[in-house]
């Protein structure tokens, strides 16, 4: 790997990735419910239910992750940075959420 350090993806990338996202989560729904209404998918069947359920999200984090390989975010676990809350300067106490 080399050494050089990477530019960060910009407001375009950023916009690209929100929109793109949106996209495939709507296009899943709409696959979704184009199966059930077509009729070889019911809610009734527990593997179905399931299916619905636990593999929806697995294919919207498929999706994010793709995006941000295709727009150039950072993979590397070098590259995350700790998040860190600074005290209020006024009584010293953390801002509440």
């Amino acid at each position: 790997m080399s050494d050089e350090p990477k530019t960060a993806p910009g407001p375009i990338a950023d916009r690209t990735f929100e929109r793109g996202f949106k996209l495939a989560a709507i296009a899943g729904a709409i696959g979704v419910a184009l199966l059930y209404v077509i009729g070889p998918f019911t809610l009734s069947s527990g593997s179905e239910l399931v299916f619905a359920s636990l593999l929806y999200p697995i294919y919207l984090l498929s999706i994010a992750v793709v995006l941000a390989v295709w727009l150039g975010y950072p993979t590397d676990e070098r590259d995350l940075e700790r998040v860190y809350e600074t005290p209020d300067a006024e009584n010293g106490e953390t801002p509440e959420r």
